[in-house]
């Protein structure tokens, strides 16, 4: 399992994964929820599937998967700032996928469509 972004393991997140990602992993598919924003660069191989689905694959999957990960227990998982280092492959997926992953705050604001935007006048709080 990778090193989770900050509170990934507390989050009651599945409702928003059919338009935002849990995190960044080596090979990713994103469905037609995600359409129009699925992120793509240098590193990434973008295959359509079909049924406006796309699946990323990094060009070098042995920086994803050739070695292990440190131990991580449930308890860092939500850490801001964990103990164990982040591959800097999953710190760059997580930059490239900035604009699609899930965050504490979609999940604290409970909104049943995460990617709508507050009514005009309205700061959202």
């Amino acid at each position: 399992m990778p090193a989770l972004h900050y509170g990934a393991n507390n989050f009651d997140h599945s409702i928003y994964e059919d338009v935002l990602a849990p995190d960044a992993f080596g090979a990713q598919l994103f469905g037609a929820g995600h359409a129009g924003r699925v992120p793509f660069g240098e590193e990434w191989e973008r295959i359509d599937v079909g049924d406006r689905s796309v699946l990323l694959v990094h060009r070098d999957p042995a920086a994803w998967f050739a070695e292990p990960l440190p131990p991580i227990t449930y308890g860092q998982s939500m850490l801001s700032d964990p103990p164990y280092p982040t591959p800097p492959v999953i710190l760059r997926g997580r930059r490239d996928f900035a604009e699609i992953l899930i965050h504490i705050s979609i999940v604290r604001a409970s909104q049943l469509d995460p990617l709508a935007q507050p009514p005009e006048g309205d700061a959202g709080g």
